[in-house]
């Protein structure tokens, strides 16, 4: 976990630095692309890159956390270039607050004293960094949230793959694979000028 955090430390200083030179999709098609080879290398050596493996019969669920996944990172791209990294992470770390909301009204999960008290700090604590009324509220500050609500769907989704998903070897492996397959194929998507359009006015952060 300690790895984990100092790499999301890694992620969002070298994101920062990229979007200088590049739009967000552009970060995105390129991240994607290489984490769908390093995890399509893994699953083709452990014999897991076929059919059975991957079962398809899943893929709306794939598609549903990868498109919320995917909508979280751009908005986080968009906010990473124009918020201080610390508000960055505070407005961020609201994930949990709507995956134990989403959690409760889509997938009945139980909301206790506690749980609700969390939510109510977390939604406080997210005014105090707002400031509504002291102080104009920063478009990008908006933005992050709605892309925390995004990630904060993509962990419920998650959930319901991994019990779809039981019994499958490295389960966490064919996750990974959707999503960066997916992703790659959105940004690439979003990365092509409209028609009609100059190259340069697509693809932008």
């Amino acid at each position: 976990m300690m790895l984990a955090l100092f790499c999301f430390c890694l992620l969002a200083v070298a994101s920062r630095e990229l979007t200088v030179e590049m739009g967000t999709v552009q970060i995105l098609f390129w991240r994607s692309l290489l984490g769908l080879i390093m995890v399509s290398t893994i699953l083709y050596s452990k014999g897991l890159l076929n059919r059975e493996g991957l079962k398809p019969e899943v893929a709306p669920w794939h598609f549903l956390r990868n498109g919320a996944h995917f909508a979280g990172q751009c908005a986080w791209l968009i906010a990473i270039a124009a918020l201080p990294l610390a508000e960055v992470f505070a407005l961020e770390f609201t994930t949990p607050l709507w995956a134990a909301l989403l959690a409760a009204v889509f997938m009945g999960e139980s909301m206790t004293r506690g749980r609700w008290a969390s939510i109510l700090l977390g939604l406080i604590g997210v005014l105090v960094i707002l400031r509504p009324g002291a102080a104009v509220i920063d478009p990008a500050s908006l933005v992050l949230l709605a892309g925390a609500v995004g990630f904060g769907i993509s962990i419920i989704v998650t959930r319901k793959l991994t019990l779809l998903l039981s019994g499958t070897n490295h389960t966490f492996l064919l996750i990974l694979f959707y999503m960066t397959a997916m992703q790659c194929v959105f940004s690439l998507l979003l990365s092509l000028p409209a028609p009609g359009l100059p190259r340069r006015m697509t693809g932008g952060g």
